[in-house]
């Protein structure tokens, strides 16, 4: 469980729910951020403030132990990611599918190389030249950037 508080309630707050723990400042986009946690219970305090120097310096004054970093009940951030699929005809009496990411913007072309660098690399695809991988394959390939990502989301969401 996460309490957020203003950093004036804060080392209150985080002795009372968190006594003995080390807080974390670490620098946001918001400003600094300290947190406190506590294993036993599953609590963790959190606080913004305006100025780190200022946050880790009254930290201390009040007795706590400060670190560099963080505790977060988050899944961190990552940057806009290139959804890429390829359908294509495989050996089997059934369609092979192979789906990657990508982290920036992306061709059909680099799909179907990324894909066969890794059948190459894994063995599925030994002395077969691309040209001759694409002919057999007979890919069908799908790129979705993340604003078309946000729209089948959304799209979902309304089924």
């Amino acid at each position: 469980m996460v309490l957020n508080t203003t950093f004036e309630e804060f080392p209150a707050l985080a002795e009372r729910y968190a006594p003995g723990h080390p807080v974390f400042v670490t620098e946001t986009d918001q400003g600094p951020c300290a947190t406190v946690f506590n294993p036993d219970q599953q609590a963790m305090v959190r606080a913004l403030g305006h100025d780190k120097g200022a946050v880790v310096f009254k930290l201390e004054q009040a007795g706590f132990e400060v670190l560099e970093g963080g505790w977060s009940n988050e899944v961190p951030k990552v940057g806009p990611t290139w959804l890429c699929a390829v359908a294509y005809r495989s050996s089997e009496k059934k369609p092979g599918l192979w789906v990657g990411m990508m982290e920036k913007p992306t061709t059909a072309e680099e799909v179907i190389k990324t894909m066969y660098e890794e059948f190459q690399a894994s063995g599925d695809v030994e002395d077969l030249p691309l040209t001759e991988f694409m002919r057999l394959a007979e890919p069908n390939i799908l790129v979705l950037d993340p604003e078309e990502q946000a729209d089948l989301r959304h799209r979902s969401k309304d089924d």
